[in-house]
């Protein structure tokens, strides 16, 4: 069920980098002159002889300039690891603003509720999910529906009688698992993706106990129960 990251186009990733790149590039012009100004006036008179007001201002302007640097840097290094197919997690940068950038570059759909996270792999410290190039959410292949389908069929085929109260499916988390692709492997090969959204919320409040309050978070080796289908 895993798959690699794929790195996102480079030309995209440049594009985001140079947008954020003239923003900072009009925020300092904007800026700069003011502050050149403030640092000047600050060296002759000090402080003490200007107005609470004023100088609030000058902050606000050394705060706002260092944001627009910081944001910069980050979307520099996260474009980076965009067009690299990187799967690394970087200290100090928000999730919600990676993956906000990573969409941006083209290398992952970014909701939180459409598209979960990779399972982390065992052993992982850090305990964040990893969304560093994450492609559009894993479907599985023809071939293995297909699997299933027969393996349906047959069941259907040698069981005499209906069972009365079958217990619930339970399922193997593995490394590259997603809350997705386990709801996408129990519909039937044509299901809309609205259906395997529905599908995966229902998984994940059903075993909400195991996997915690984030969806993002599977580990492998969890043991995940299946609710039924409705309708079956």
């Amino acid at each position: 069920m895993s798959r690699e990251p794929r790195p996102a186009p480079v030309a995209r990733c440049l594009v985001v980098w140079f947008a954020v790149t003239t923003a900072l590039g009009a925020l300092g012009g904007w800026l700069l002159p003011d502050l050149v100004q403030a640092r000047a006036t600050l060296a002759s008179a000090g402080p003490q002889g200007q107005s609470f007001d004023v100088v609030l201002v000058w902050l606000c302007e050394v705060a706002l300039l260092a944001a627009g640097s910081w944001l910069w840097v980050v979307t520099g290094l996260v474009a980076r690891d965009a067009a690299r197919g990187s799967d690394h997690t970087r200290r100090g940068v928000p999730l919600p603003l990676r993956r906000l950038l990573l969409a941006a570059c083209g290398a992952a759909l970014v909701g939180g509720l459409t598209a979960p996270a990779y399972a982390a792999p065992v052993g992982d410290s850090r305990g964040a999910p990893s969304v560093a190039g994450l492609p559009a959410p894993d479907r599985v292949t023809v071939t293995m529906h297909m699997s299933r389908l027969v393996a349906r069929q047959t069941a259907a085929v040698t069981s005499s009688r209906p069972t009365a109260a079958a217990p619930p499916h339970t399922v193997l988390v593995r490394p590259g698992d997603t809350l997705w692709s386990l709801a996408a492997d129990a519909l039937a090969p044509d299901a809309p993706d609205a259906s395997v959204a529905v599908r995966w919320q229902q998984i994940f409040r059903a075993n909400r106990a195991v996997i915690g309050a984030d969806p993002d978070l599977i580990q492998p080796d969890q043991r995940l129960r299946l609710p039924p289908l409705s309708g079956r």
